[in-house]
């Protein structure tokens, strides 16, 4: 009996430690709508850096790199995909980028120009390499994002919470493994791209063309939320022509959202993904402005709040 209680206390004692997170810092919805956390770098800042599940890698700006020197790496390119293009940059020699106690060391990454929202722009964004190594929650109600260990799987047993299947995909033609969902626009399936680096929800002209087939969609003049194509201006300097439509119902898993507006380009970057025969679309940051999301890399969940 002692032996089991001994047994029962420690397996208590973990469940707390895994239930406790391993950073956790408030964000803002800044710069148009993205994400925004405090992050430091080489112990030195904090710095606004964007959330971005759209992004391979952690990369930083061309404000940042004014204030570090960052050194090239002499190592190879790296690919940087944007909406309407597509770059090779060289690589430079970051160090350490932080988010709380949680650290990615070692990093040797781009630098980009800034991605200029009015006078301002944030010095990076958190890519993959950073967020994959964590369940991420952004905890709408308290400002919170908080990052737990994803070596224990964590269930989140709170009311009006549901969770849907995160797909890690490999991309060949893009030479990139990123994540997708399956989602429901006016009841015809849409594979989306999980991209908070985007401040709006993109499709593609043929997902437009399956929708189109089902009515209840109407062009929107100067529509107010969300502006998807700020990443690429930024990263790339460039602009995307866009189509705004609102569309009676988006769902995922047993989450919808009613008469949300969404953004229809055949951007190049469906190309550079090999996704442009198939309806496809960036699901961006503005989906989840209203509730809490979690994302569950490892054991591949996307888990929705309530409203």
């Amino acid at each position: 009996m002692r032996f089991v209680l001994m047994i029962l206390l420690a397996f208590l004692a973990l469940a707390a430690r895994a239930s406790e997170p391993a950073a956790s810092v408030v964000y803002r919805l800044d710069y148009g709508g993205w994400y925004t956390v405090p992050v430091t770098v080489n112990g030195k800042g904090p710095y606004d850096f964007i959330i971005d599940t759209g992004a391979t890698h952690t990369i930083v700006f061309g404000n940042l790199d004014a204030i570090h020197h960052f050194a090239p790496s002499g190592g190879p390119p790296q690919r940087v995909l944007g909406l309407a293009a597509s770059g090779l940059f060289p690589t430079h020699v970051v160090g350490e980028i932080a988010l709380g106690p949680a650290k990615l060391s070692n990093v040797v990454t781009v630098v980009l120009d800034e991605w200029k929202v009015g006078d301002t722009a944030p010095y990076g964004v958190l890519g993959l390499d950073f967020l994959e190594r964590y369940f991420v929650m952004i905890d709408r109600a308290r400002g919170e994002v908080r990052l737990y260990d994803n070596r224990t799987p964590l269930e989140i047993g709170e009311k009006g919470w549901r969770w849907t299947t995160l797909k890690a995909r490999q991309f060949d033609a893009a030479n990139a493994r990123l994540f997708t969902v399956d989602g429901y626009v006016n009841s015809r399936l849409v594979r989306f791209m999980i991209d908070l680096g985007a401040t709006g929800t993109i499709i593609n002209k043929k997902a437009q063309a399956k929708i189109a087939k089902t009515g209840g969609f109407a062009i929107v003049a100067n529509p107010r939320n969300g502006a998807t194509g700020s990443r690429v201006k930024g990263a790339l300097n460039e602009k995307a022509e866009q189509e705004p439509l609102r569309v009676e119902k988006i769902r995922l898993g047993r989450s919808t959202w009613y008469r949300h507006i969404i953004f229809v380009h055949d951007a190049p970057v469906f190309g550079e993904l090999g996704v442009e025969d198939e309806a496809f679309g960036l699901l961006g940051a503005d989906l989840f402005h209203d509730r809490s999301v979690a994302f569950d890399f490892k054991g591949e969940r996307l888990w929705i709040g309530p409203r």
